[in-house]
């Protein structure tokens, strides 16, 4: 998002909350302090960075914006995907928002169903409306994956259901989601706004 600020706050304004993933910004970063300064809520999440080299791009990172106050609600950090959770305060009600990035240059392991396990036992301690939402990088189309198979059936089992969407990669594939509690229908539709290889 460092070059394509203008295409960001465009976003913004058409959406009361935009999730970022692979947002490759460092916390310090000028285009948090503008989107601030244009009078947007946000939370965000640098990928921590191994050594200290400021002249090359920190790839992954999340960044919710939005245009109601976001609380940031601490959760542990995984070694298998960046999380970036927060409490979305709309007038008198709230509702829980969690985003996601699972590296696609990771293979999926065991040890991501147990991360994921962990984060929904903490997220489960609140009991307000839940969504979780971002890049996983799991063919989830393809209900015959082993690894969609084991992520559908990790999420059924705290209750969550997968948005049906169609496609959101320009290569195919649903490898992008929303979950959502079984008591709460979502309708989402897919949107290329031509800023990345994901869709909205």
């Amino acid at each position: 998002m460092l070059n394509k600020f203008d295409d960001v706050i465009d976003l913004c304004r058409q959406y009361d909350i935009v999730c970022i993933a692979e947002s490759w910004h460092d916390s310090d970063s000028p285009v948090i302090g503008r989107l601030r300064s244009a009078g947007y809520f946000v939370a965000e999440f640098a990928r921590p960075r191994l050594r200290d080299d400021v002249m090359t791009v920190n790839h992954g990172g999340l960044v919710i914006v939005g245009k109601f106050p976001l609380s940031i609600i601490a959760t542990e950090q995984f070694s298998t995907f960046e999380s970036l959770c927060v409490r979305v305060s709309i007038g008198r009600s709230s509702v829980l928002l969690a985003a996601i990035y699972r590296p696609g240059s990771q293979s999926v392991c065991n040890q991501f169903f147990e991360d994921f396990t962990e984060l929904f036992e903490q997220l489960a301690t609140y009991q307000i409306r839940t969504y979780i939402v971002g890049d996983f990088n799991i063919h989830l189309e393809n209900r015959s994956d082993v690894n969609s198979l084991q992520f559908c059936q990790l999420i059924t089992s705290f209750g969550f259901n997968i948005a049906l969407t169609s496609s959101t990669h320009n290569l195919g594939g649903t490898i992008d989601a929303v979950l959502h509690r079984d008591d709460d229908p979502t309708a989402v539709n897919v949107i290329d706004v031509g800023l990345s290889d994901h869709h909205l």
